[in-house]
Parts: structure tokens; sequence; C-alpha cells
């Protein structure tokens, strides 16, 4: 991996990492001592986004050449997935591509349940699970993916 791609990288996961604890935070309370909903818009939309610029790193987007059946080399503004090898000649750049495509799928859950309306959230009245245990645990299982995830690349890529 090229130097100036590790330490973004670096950076970027951090921020996940802090992003998440943040928004874990604000919602201590929500929907136990008060059912106003937490603002959580700036920390799950810069989740999105860091996870967004770290899954194009290991697979990025086709151009509108590519596309339509242009090679690489011949469509401008294409970019190549960065490979991560080791010392020992393994390629990690699928490793990578799947965990940091698992830290995108654990913001996009958080953000569905966070998006939840429970005042027309209906359920069962024999459920199991009650509506304030549905969307707290599906924001905390996708931000908790997240860190994990976040966590687990990071000590791999500071290994390095």
């Amino acid at each position: 991996m090229i130097k100036y791609e590790q330490d973004n990288l670096l950076l970027d996961l951090k921020r996940l990492v802090e992003l998440t604890e943040q928004a874990e935070s604000k919602l201590e309370g929500y929907l136990k001592t008060t059912y106003e909903k937490p603002n959580l818009y700036r920390e799950l939309m810069t989740i999105l986004y860091i996870s967004d610029n770290i899954v194009e790193l290991f697979n990025p987007s086709m151009t509108t050449g590519e596309i339509f059946g242009l090679p690489k080399a011949h469509s401008g503004g294409s970019k190549y997935p960065v490979k991560v090898i080791k010392e020992n000649g393994w390629d990690f750049s699928q490793w990578y591509n799947e965990k940091v495509g698992n830290i995108k799928g654990g913001i996009k859950r958080a953000i569905y349940y966070y998006e939840i309306e429970y005042d027309k959230l209906n359920f069962n009245e024999d459920a199991s699970l009650g509506k304030e245990d549905f969307i707290l645990s599906g924001i905390k299982n996708g931000l908790n993916q997240v860190k994990i995830y976040a966590q687990t690349v990071l000590e791999m890529t500071e290994k390095e």
C-alpha cells in the first residue's frame, strides 16, 4: 500500500471509531428516559462518507468509459484497487475489501434503524421484543459493527 493511502486510511479508521463512540454516547437514555430522538445526523453521515471513501480504495467505482467497455488504461479518471501485499507475498486486498464493506453495511444498518418512526412502528402485543429495544438494538448493532471492523482494519494496517 502506498504510504499516503495508508496514512489516510489510518486517519479515517481512527475517525470512524471516534464518531461511533460519539454517536453511542448520544444514544444514552434514548427510548428509556426520553423519547426525543438524539441528533445523530452529523455522525451518521460522516461515517457513511468516510466508509464510502474507504470502500473506494479497495473497490473503485467504474467510470463511464469502463461501463461502456473501454479498458481502464484508456478511460480517464479510472482508479485501480489498492493492493495490500505483506512481506511474505500474501495478498490481503480481498480481506481489506471484505472488512471495509462490512463497515459500510454497519452504518447503513444504523441509519435504517435510526430513521424508523417510533410512533408509526406496529408490533404484535405478544412480541418478545419491544419497539424501544428493536430500534435501539438495530442502531447500536450497526454502530458496533462499524466500530469493530474499523478497529480490526486499523490494527491490521498499523502492523505494516
